[in-house]
C-alpha cells in the first residue's frame, strides 16, 4: 500500500529524464497520476475550456491511491462503441466527432499541453458528444517563451503510434 503511493508521488519535485524512464519501466507505469491531476487542474481554471475535454470534479488520496471524480460519459469509450455497432455510425457522426477530437486537441497545443496517448479507449461519448481524457502522459510543449521542448520517449499505444514517433534507446 504505501509502495503504491510511493509510485504515484515518484516524480514529484523532480526534473523529467525521459531517456531514464524508458530504459527502466514499462511504458504503462510512465503514467504520472500528479502529471494528470495538474492538467485537469490548468484545463479547469481556463474560462474557455472547450466541452470535448473531459472534466475532473474532484481528486484526492486516501492510504493507498488517488481518486480522481470525472464527468459522468454515459456512452462508454469510443473503441467499444465502434466495437459494438462495427460500420454503423453514420459517415455525418463520425466528422461531428473528428471536428470534436480536433477542437479539444487545438485547445490543448493553445494551451501548451501536448496529449500523447489520444487512443479510441481515451475518447469518452456523452450523448453525441465527445470527451477526450487520460492525461496520464500528457507534457508541456513549449517553453512559455516559445522554445519547443523536445521528448525522448514514444509515448502512446504502440498500435496508435507512427513510425516516425520511435526513438532510439541510445542518442
Amino acid at each position: 500500500s504505501s509502495d503504491l503511493r510511493r509510485r504515484v508521488y515518484a516524480n514529484c519535485g523532480r526534473e523529467s529524464n525521459e531517456r531514464l524512464t524508458r530504459q527502466c519501466r514499462g511504458s504503462r507505469e510512465s503514467e504520472d497520476c500528479l502529471t494528470e491531476i495538474g492538467v485537469y487542474s490548468l484545463l479547469f481554471a481556463q474560462p474557455d475550456m472547450p466541452e470535448y475535454i473531459l472534466r475532473m470534479r474532484e481528486a484526492f488520496t486516501t492510504d493507498d491511491h488517488v481518486w480522481l471524480v470525472l464527468e459522468h460519459c454515459e456512452g462508454g469509450d469510443l473503441f467499444g462503441v465502434m466495437q459494438q455497432t462495427g460500420r454503423g455510425v453514420p459517415a455525418k457522426q463520425l466528422v461531428r466527432w473528428m471536428w470534436q477530437l480536433l477542437q479539444a486537441v487545438s485547445y490543448l497545443h493553445r494551451q501548451l499541453v501536448g496529449h500523447r496517448d489520444i487512443s479510441m479507449e481515451n475518447i469518452l461519448l456523452r450523448g453525441n458528444d465527445l470527451r477526450l481524457m487520460d492525461f496520464g502522459q500528457a507534457v508541456q510543449t513549449r517553453l512559455s517563451s516559445g522554445v519547443p521542448l523536445r521528448y525522448f520517449v514514444a509515448a502512446g499505444k504502440p498500435y496508435y503510434r507512427g513510425p516516425e514517433c520511435y526513438s532510439p534507446a541510445e542518442a
